[in-house]
């Protein structure tokens, strides 16, 4: 929807923006292994043997000592966090997609006259995450994890525009529209609670025609 007065217009709209990018981690993972560096503590101890005599009657003990060699295990594991090679990963290398739907708000200033009319436009966009199908490596590295595991993905962002508005009239009513812009999203699609920062940034060029209704 637009409104259009002289030298100023102003758009709603209602659109689809899909984000992403194509995935080419290394196929590498730090994962956590056990080291057993169990080991034998061998070890002497006192063995006293007490021999019973009977000599008319009367009871005689004799007593004697030796060392016998004895052993134990002594167990002792650790762990440690080693890179390893993880097929998984590379099998998950496609293309991540995020898609939002939203309701762009924008104002042109046009600062030219006649057929031919340029401006200079600018806007805000809420953005709405509807749908989103994807991996990223985990915090730690430790192997990927799924769109649908990662509870901090943010459902409302907001994104803001700049661009230039080129129109031709070819009536009052009609114009022949081009429009070179740029976006950036405002907050990361992540809530704080997630390291990964990530923020899509789009450039590119609309072209069509629009009909003024009145």
């Amino acid at each position: 929807m637009t409104r259009l007065w002289e030298n100023f217009e102003v758009r709603v709209g209602l659109g689809l923006q899909i984000a992403g990018e194509k995935l080419n981690y290394s196929a590498l993972s730090r994962q956590l292994f056990a080291i057993d560096s169990s080991y034998w503590y061998t070890y002497y101890h006192t063995v006293f043997q007490t021999d019973t005599n009977f000599v008319y009657g009367y009871v005689y003990y004799s007593q004697q000592s030796y060392q016998r060699l004895d052993s134990v295990i002594i167990t002792q594991t650790d762990t440690v966090r080693m890179t390893t090679t993880d097929a998984a990963i590379s099998s998950h290398n496609k293309t991540n997609l995020l898609y939002y739907t939203q309701l762009p708000i924008q104002f042109t200033w046009i600062f030219s006259k006649g057929k031919f009319r340029t401006g200079i436009s600018a806007g805000i966009t809420p953005m709405l995450l509807t749908v989103k199908n994807g991996y990223y490596i985990k915090d730690d590295m430790s192997g990927l994890e799924s769109f649908s595991e990662i509870k901090s993905f943010r459902k409302l962002i907001w994104s803001a525009q700049a661009g230039i508005d080129i129109r031709y009239m070819i009536s009052p009513k009609t114009h022949l529209l081009l429009r070179p812009g740029y976006s950036i999203m405002l907050n990361s699609v992540f809530s704080d609670e997630k390291s990964t920062k990530q923020k899509y940034r789009a450039a590119g060029v609309q072209a069509g025609i629009s009909f003024l209704i009145k």
